[in-house]
């Protein structure tokens, strides 16, 4: 008995694992495409919520340790505002918010970035570049007797570039928060 076994592939076997693969994979490909710009998003989310904890803890620390907020050297209750205090080392602190040129890969856009100097010391900035912030607003908050009791922010920030992004990368955020102020801390 001559037994005639020979291995291999045949033609049709070959089809067949071809059109499984042709059936199988567009579909794992969009998959992992959108899982992709899922977590795309989530990470610049992530930035935009990170800078905004940052920016409101910097604030909270800096204005309950705070001797005199500047009213007459502010620009309050509109956006943008310009915020100037003396911090508890009694260095001015200001905070506004410039127009800046940010170089993105489709071109050069003028975008917004919040910024803080303190007393003679270089300003720096507390939002990234890739940061728009769209509405900058500080305004005082008085007591029934008028008396200085709190700050309220309100912060609008965006990614920039978004006329060019994907649209999974456009991400936004809108806060409003108070600080409450020490009762040593004065209105000039």
């Amino acid at each position: 008995m001559n037994q005639n076994k020979k291995k291999g592939i045949t033609l049709v076997e070959t089809l067949v694992y071809i059109s499984l693969l042709a059936l199988i994979l567009p579909p794992l490909v969009i998959s992992l495409i959108r899982v992709t710009r899922q977590v795309s998003l989530l990470d610049i989310r992530n930035r935009i919520n990170t800078t905004a904890t940052l920016i409101s803890s910097e604030l909270t620390r800096d204005l309950t340790e705070s001797t005199q907020i500047r009213v007459s050297l502010s620009t309050l209750g509109s956006s943008p505002s310009t915020f100037v205090f003396l911090d508890s080392t009694g260095q001015v602190v200001t905070i506004d918010r410039p127009s800046v040129v940010v170089s993105y890969s489709g071109g050069n856009q003028i975008t917004h970035r919040l910024r803080m100097t303190k007393g003679s010391s270089p300003s720096f900035y507390l939002t990234d570049p890739d940061l728009d912030v769209l509405s900058w607003q500080v305004d005082v908050v008085n007591n029934n007797a008028s008396v200085l009791t709190g700050i309220r922010f309100h912060i609008d920030m965006a990614t920039g570039n978004q006329s060019s992004m994907d649209p999974y990368l456009k991400a936004r955020f809108v806060s409003d928060f108070t600080v409450n102020l020490q009762p040593q801390t004065i209105q000039s």
